[in-house]
């Protein structure tokens, strides 16, 4: 792996295809919306930007699901070399105040994902998604909610990018 890092925020249900695949161009529904074309390549950012992106994912994963556990819609945050960059991502960087990036496709053995502790390859993996989550019951009901970024597993402190 390389000494310098981009960093690429996805859902916890897509990391089995994303092992399986790497990270692909289109692969599947993001979390930017209409003015990110998905068919360019793969969005990366700089290590600022992943605050407002992972925010960004609990509010795609928050209306996109009533469900979130059982959806397995927990953001989690991939890091990859910065070698294979194509180009500036213009309107990525502007939304997220920091420095974005589009890569062109991304094998599985050059992916690493936070697990809580540390970056770890992509097979070695094995957080269960309800780490993400603290359910109560509610009038007979369970419902779950993301924990805020200070506490959820899959959300990096500042010194996991140093």
């Amino acid at each position: 792996m390389s000494d310098s890092f981009l960093y690429h925020v996805t859902y916890y249900h897509h990391l089995p295809a994303i092992e399986e695949e790497g990270l692909v161009a289109a692969a599947s529904a993001g979390i930017g919306g209409a003015g990110y074309d998905k068919s360019q390549g793969v969005f990366l950012t700089e290590s600022e930007g992943v605050p407002f992106w992972y925010m960004r994912a609990e509010e795609w994963a928050q209306h996109r699901s009533d469900d979130l556990l059982e959806d397995e819609l927990a953001p989690v945050v991939l890091r990859v070399p910065d070698d294979g960059v194509l180009h500036q991502d213009a309107p990525g960087t502007r939304d997220a105040g920091a420095s974005a990036w589009v890569s062109e496709e991304i094998p599985p053995e050059d992916i690493e994902v936070w697990d809580g502790e540390e970056w770890v390859a992509l097979e070695d993996f094995d957080v269960p998604v309800d780490e993400a989550f603290e359910t109560d019951e509610y009038e007979g009901d369970s419902w779950s909610v993301l924990l805020d970024d200070f506490e959820n597993p899959f959300y990096p402190p500042d010194e996991a990018y140093e």
